[in-house]
C-alpha cells in the first residue's frame, strides 16, 4: 500500500476518518492525500464558494477551504505519531462522488477512507450516503469509518464470506494487507450461508482451507455457525462484537441502479449500521 485518499469536509466525522487513515498510513508506511471537494464551485475563478464545517459560518470562500486543508495537515504533523507522515492536500471542484472516483483512479490510490454517519429508513433505501455511493463506484477498497470510532491500530479483523469463487479477490487483498500492516494481524472468518450453499460442513471447511491456501492468508480462525438468521447483517455485527474485532471487511459487487434496488447489498447494509469501521473490497 502506497497511497491513501481521505475526502474531508472538516466535520467531526471526517476528522475521525482522517485520524484513522493517518494511523493506517503510518502502519503501512504509505502517503496520505487530504482531499476537499468544492461542490458549489462555479466557472468564475474569482467568485467560487463552498460549504464546510465551521462553527461561525456555513459559507466560506475557496481560499478558506484551502486554509482549512493546510491547518488540518499542520494539526496532524504536530502529533508525534504522524510527524514523519507524507501528506498531500488537494482542493478540487465538482461533485464529491465523481471527484473521489476519478481522483482515486487517475492517481492510483490503494485505499479510500471516508467518514460515515450511516443512513436509515427511506433515506437509506432511496438515497444512501456519499460513502455508500463511493463504495459502489470506487476502483479500490473503501474503509467506511463511523463518527464514534476510536482510532487505533488494526490487529483483529472479521471477514464474513460466502466462500464462493468471487471471494478469492477478497482473500488475496487481505493477504496483501496483512503483509503490509504486519503478519500478526488475525482474521476471524465467518461463513455466511447463501442460497446455493456448499453442502456439508466438511465441504465448507475444505473450501475455507483452499481459499486460505490460495491466498497465503495467515492467522485465520474459521467460524461456522450453521444457517444464519434471515437478517444476516445483524448476525454479522453481533459476530464482530463477540470477537472484539477492530474492523469488518466484506466484498462488494458494487451494484447500481435497478440491480441495487432489487438485490440490495449486505455490505452497504453493514456499513450503515456498524459502529466500527467496515472495509469494502470490490469483487470485480
Amino acid at each position: 500500500m502506497q497511497a491513501i485518499l481521505v475526502p474531508t469536509d472538516f466535520s467531526p466525522g471526517s476528522r475521525t476518518a482522517v485520524e484513522v487513515a493517518a494511523l493506517l498510513a503510518v502502519q503501512a508506511d504509505a502517503g496520505l492525500v487530504l482531499l476537499n471537494v468544492d461542490e458549489n464551485a462555479t466557472q468564475a475563478a474569482t467568485s467560487r464558494q463552498s460549504r464546510a464545517y465551521n462553527q461561525q459560518s456555513d459559507t466560506v470562500t475557496t481560499s478558506d477551504l484551502y486554509d482549512y486543508l493546510i491547518e488540518l495537515r499542520r494539526e496532524l504533523v504536530q502529533k508525534r505519531a504522524f510527524s514523519g507522515l507524507k501528506i498531500r492536500t488537494e482542493l478540487c471542484p465538482g461533485s464529491l462522488v465523481s471527484v473521489v472516483e476519478t481522483y482515486a483512479e487517475r492517481n492510483n490510490m490503494d485505499l479510500i477512507v471516508m467518514g460515515t454517519r450511516g443512513a436509515g429508513g427511506l433515506e437509506e433505501l432511496l438515497i444512501g450516503s456519499n460513502t455508500e455511493k463511493v463504495i459502489r463506484r470506487a476502483c479500490c477498497p473503501v474503509l467506511a469509518v463511523p463518527e464514534e470510532t476510536i482510532p487505533g491500530p488494526i490487529k483483529n479483523i472479521a471477514f464474513p464470506t460466502t466462500l464462493k469463487d468471487d471471494q478469492k479477490v477478497v482473500f488475496r487483498r487481505l493477504a496483501a494487507l496483512q503483509q503490509t500492516l504486519g503478519t500478526d494481524i488475525s482474521f476471524h472468518i465467518l461463513y455466511v450461508n447463501d442460497p446455493a450453499g456448499l453442502g456439508s460442513e466438511e465441504a465448507i471447511e475444505q473450501r475455507y482451507r483452499d481459499l486460505v491456501s490460495d491466498s497465503n492468508l495467515l492467522n485465520t480462525t474459521f467460524h461456522l455457525k450453521g444457517a444464519l438468521d434471515l437478517d444476516e447483517g445483524i448476525e454479522i455485527l453481533q459476530f464482530a462484537k463477540e470477537q472484539g474485532v477492530d474492523i469488518i471487511t466484506m466484498g462488494t459487487h458494487q451494484r447500481r441502479g435497478l440491480s441495487h434496488l432489487i438485490l440490495g447489498s449486505m455490505t452497504e447494509d453493514t456499513v450503515n449500521h456498524s459502529n466500527i469501521p467496515v472495509l469494502t473490497i470490490p469483487l470485480r
